[in-house]
């Protein structure tokens, strides 16, 4: 469970060179789209798409991580 106000560490997220790299084509190819509501449609959708994931990771390192330390304390 997260705790509120806690900030969460996305170096994880954003010094990974794979995701980085991956996101920089995604932006290199819409970039060729010329109709800027599609293109600004489009980036952001993935945005969205991009932060429901982050949530969903972040809340599994979390759960995982309260697991551990629960299994940990009892020895």
């Amino acid at each position: 469970m997260k705790v509120k106000n806690e900030k969460c560490d996305r170096t994880w997220k954003e010094e990974n060179k794979l995701y980085l790299r991956e996101l920089q084509k995604f932006f290199d190819k819409v970039d060729n789209i010329e109709n800027c509501e599609l293109r600004q449609s489009i980036v952001s959708q993935m945005l969205i798409c991009d932060n429901v994931l982050t949530e969903i990771a972040e809340n599994m390192f979390n759960t995982f991580y309260q697991k551990g330390y629960k299994e940990a304390k009892k020895g």
